[in-house]
């Protein structure tokens, strides 16, 4: 049975590799399929299916999103989406537009933090065709403080405090996304339900019935396969894809070496196989 992986970051996000050298890889490690899902961005998605299509590997257009739900912030990954469609753009100019604003005033609290960090500094790290964003300031910190394979605490103490403290981190919410992806042709999946930006400490209990809440919302799936589930975590994933006909989909959640323990299509330690009738059945789904 061959594998694929649909949870994957580039240097459009808070990866070290560029979409063409995660195809690459994905040829080399023998993946089938792969979406790479950069954080609320699709920057990279044509630089990916071209090479993609050089080397015969199957492509999703995949992106992963932030959304605001309830007290919390949940990823969601859309993908096999219409990048082009009117129903994607209109919903991804509010996606860019909450990720671009107030940077100055992020700036500004990231130096009160002893990182002076001057937006002429960070606009060689903006993407083509997009504006300063957060992942800008998050690419020139680790690169200029050395600190590749230290994404977490770097974000955690320059980021996400600057975020809290200007109290400016609008999310779009779970209903605008679907009707934006769903109108694309795409698929929504929970990423990751065991984390913080999931459905992380709550109970067993307590998390299939936000599950079931998040379905109505427009949740299609969830990740029955991801990187560091233990098996009680994989099995209660499957026990919810199965009992309320979700769609499956994994991934190792790849950022090169900003998870350096952490390969592509394989999780840590070979831990990760996401089987290709995942694939199967979001296309069967479209």
């Amino acid at each position: 049975m061959q594998k694929i992986d649909l949870h994957v970051h580039s240097t459009i996000s808070d990866g070290t590799y560029t979409p063409e050298k995660i195809i690459t890889l994905a040829k080399k490690n023998g993946l089938a399929g792969i979406a790479i899902t950069d954080h609320d961005s699709i920057a990279g998605v044509e630089r990916a299916r071209k090479m993609a299509n050089r080397l015969g590997i199957k492509y999703f257009t995949g992106m992963e999103l932030t959304i605001s739900y309830q007290s919390r912030k949940l990823h969601v990954v859309a993908l096999n989406f219409d990048e082009k469609s009117p129903a994607f753009l209109a919903l991804y100019k509010k996606i860019r537009q909450n990720k671009e604003s107030n940077m100055e005033a992020i700036l500004d609290s990231i130096a009160r933090r002893g990182l002076p960090v001057s937006k002429e500094a960070v606009l060689p790290y903006v993407n083509v065709g997009e504006a300063l964003d957060r992942y800008a300031i998050v690419r020139y910190i680790l690169t200029t403080t050395h600190s590749i394979g230290k994404l977490p605490m770097m974000w955690n103490t320059y980021l996400a405090p600057a975020l809290a403290e200007l109290d400016i981190d609008p999310d779009i919410d779970l209903l605008t996304a679907a009707k934006g992806i769903h109108g694309a042709g795409g698929i929504l999946s929970l990423a990751h339900y065991h984390k913080k930006t999931g459905l992380g400490g709550l109970t067993r209990r307590e998390q299939e019935q936000e599950l079931v809440n998040l379905v109505g919302l427009g949740l299609d799936g969830m990740e029955g396969e991801y990187s560091d589930y233990n098996a009680e975590e994989r099995s209660f994933a499957h026990a919810m894809l199965e009992k309320y006909h979700l769609l499956g989909t994994g991934g190792s959640d790849f950022h090169g070496a900003n998870r350096p323990d952490n390969d592509l299509g394989s999780g840590r330690q070979g831990s990760l196989f996401v089987p290709q009738h995942y694939w199967d059945e979001i296309i069967k789904h479209r």
